[in-house]
């Protein structure tokens, strides 16, 4: 029998084996894939999202999915084997730089923000210093120092990121209430105090009426009303504080004025002040009147002491005349002695004199002492007997005769 042989050589197909590796992974980070065969290479379907290094190391470039695929090459006739698997780049978050007022008062509030990514979370260090609400917004609750945290969360392989900021609180001055005499004398003093922060600033608003120390001492300068302030200084973002309390001074005055009242040489006490007391002394002895008014009976140094509200004030009026009748005649003749009809003490609003037959020769308002038996033309009345008429200025009127004899 005849017979032919050939050789055949069967290669073993090439196999590129079971891929495995972490297959989602933040864009910081890396992952490797292996294969059950060794061997081969790796290479990435898209080396925009990821790249791949001889060792199967997978390197985001940026966010999205790549094939990264295994080839084993044929030998002999066989064809490559490939083995695939997908990876998908997650972005990694971004807390970023938070900004905002760091430095605020108790009393008001500041609003971190954060340039990274929207919708992480606001947390505080310690919430009995301050808080934190959700759209960032701090609110100091004591004074002290806390660390705001905004925390974004990280997701597909990507841990949590945050970004941290410090805010310090500072006490909000207090001026407090303010206590003290409210109303005191010229020259008299109040002290104002206050229940708040001490080393405050005190300030009038009119020296000229009161002035105020360091220490809240008031003292009164002349009559009117003025507006004390305290001033707590702020610092650490904290505005000035400030409280009020009025001070009226009085500084009352007297005068007292000496006339005749019908045939009484008085005194009258007058002052502006509501309310005032008196009291009445004659060379320094006290007397019993009460009044505003006193009869004088004697000449001497006469005072009054008047008091209103707690305030002194007095006047003084040396007495050395206090005759009171009206003259019943003059002698206009020039030798000084009863040449005019001399009303002076009685304080009249109007004199009228009229002859014997009705017939008015002189008239003068606000008179005083200058009738010297003359009309109102300036002619010499001849000696005879006239008729008067006094209107005084507390409204009362007085007629009687007067003679010239010259």
């Amino acid at each position: 029998a005849a017979t032919a042989i050939r050789t055949v050589t069967i290669t073993a197909a090439p196999n590129a084996g079971i891929l495995s590796g972490v297959q989602t992974i933040c864009s910081n980070g890396t992952t490797t894939f292996y294969s059950t065969q060794s061997g081969g290479t790796w290479s990435s379907s898209d080396t925009a999202i990821a790249t791949v290094d001889v060792a199967g190391t997978v390197t985001p470039v940026a966010a999205g999915t790549a094939t990264i695929t295994y080839t084993m090459n044929g030998l002999g006739s066989c064809s490559a084997a490939t083995a695939i698997r997908t990876v998908t780049i997650t972005a990694a978050p971004n807390a970023g730089i938070l900004s905002g007022v760091q430095t605020i008062c108790s009393n008001g509030t500041t609003t971190f923000t954060s340039n990274g990514d929207l919708g992480g979370s606001w947390s505080s260090s310690d919430a009995l210093i301050a808080t934190v609400g959700t759209a960032g917004i701090v609110t100091p609750i004591a004074a002290g120092s806390a660390t705001i945290t905004y925390k974004v969360t990280g997701s597909g392989g990507c841990s949590d990121v945050t970004a941290t900021r410090t805010v310090t609180i500072t006490a909000a001055p207090n001026a407090g209430i303010l206590s003290g005499v409210q109303t005191i004398c010229s020259n008299g003093t109040s002290v104002f105090s206050s229940n708040g922060d001490v080393a405050g600033t005190w300030v009038s608003s009119d020296d000229t009426i009161a002035t105020v120390n360091a220490t809240g001492t008031v003292t009164g300068m002349a009559s009117g009303s003025a507006t004390i302030t305290y001033i707590v200084t702020g610092a650490g973002g904290c505005i000035d504080a400030k409280i009020t309390r009025s001070v009226t001074v009085n500084n009352p005055t007297v005068t007292i004025t000496a006339s005749c009242v019908e045939t009484d040489y008085t005194l009258v006490a007058t002052t502006s002040d509501s309310s005032p007391t008196y009291a009445w002394y004659k060379g320094g002895t006290l007397l019993a009147e009460t009044s505003n008014t006193l009869v004088v009976k004697t000449t001497d140094n006469y005072k009054v002491v008047m008091n209103s509200g707690g305030c002194p004030a007095e006047a003084t009026e040396n007495v050395t005349f206090f005759y009171c009748e009206i003259p019943k005649g003059i002698s206009p003749n020039g030798d000084g002695k009863n040449d005019v009809f001399d009303l002076s003490n009685f304080h009249v609003k109007k004199l009228e004199i009229f002859n014997r037959y009705g017939i008015k020769v002189y008239s003068k308002s606000n008179y005083n002492k200058e009738w010297n038996g003359t009309t109102d033309g300036g002619q010499e009345l001849p000696d005879a007997t006239y008729y008067y008429v006094v209107e005084f200025e507390n409204g009362t009127t007085k007629t009687g005769w007067v003679y010239i004899n010259k």
